[in-house]
C-alpha cells in the first residue's frame, strides 16, 4: 500500500504573474471558434477561427477557419494546439505570428 504522506517527489510549478498574466483557452465548439480569457482583466477575445462561420482555412487570425473545435493546449513556448474535430485535424497556432497551420 502507498501513502500519499511519504511521496515527497511532487513536480512544482512556478509562475510570475507580473511576466505571464493567467489565461484560460476555452473551445467555443458550436461557435466554431477558440476563446482567451484574462483572468487578471476580466477580457474573452477570439485567438482563432470565426466565431458563428464552421469551415477548414489555415492563416492568419481572422482568415482562418475551425469545425467544431473540441480541445485546446498550449506548450511552454505559448503555442496553442487545437482538436478541430469537425474537420478531422490537429491545428497549431504560432503564437508570435497569429497564424495557423495544420499538423496531422
Amino acid at each position: 500500500m502507498v501513502s500519499f504522506a511519504n511521496i515527497t517527489n511532487y513536480p512544482t510549478f512556478e509562475h510570475n504573474k507580473e511576466i505571464d498574466p493567467r489565461k484560460v483557452y476555452i473551445a467555443d465548439r458550436d461557435n466554431h471558434c477558440i476563446r482567451r480569457i484574462y483572468i487578471k482583466q476580466a477580457n474573452v477575445d477570439t485567438i482563432a477561427g470565426i466565431c458563428g462561420i464552421p469551415g477548414f482555412k489555415d492563416g492568419l487570425f481572422g482568415q482562418n477557419l475551425l469545425n467544431k473545435p473540441e480541445l485546446v493546449s498550449t506548450d511552454k513556448n505559448g503555442t496553442i494546439f487545437i482538436y478541430d474535430s469537425g474537420n478531422r485535424y490537429i491545428r497549431m497556432v504560432n503564437p508570435a505570428t497569429k497564424i495557423m497551420y495544420t499538423l496531422i
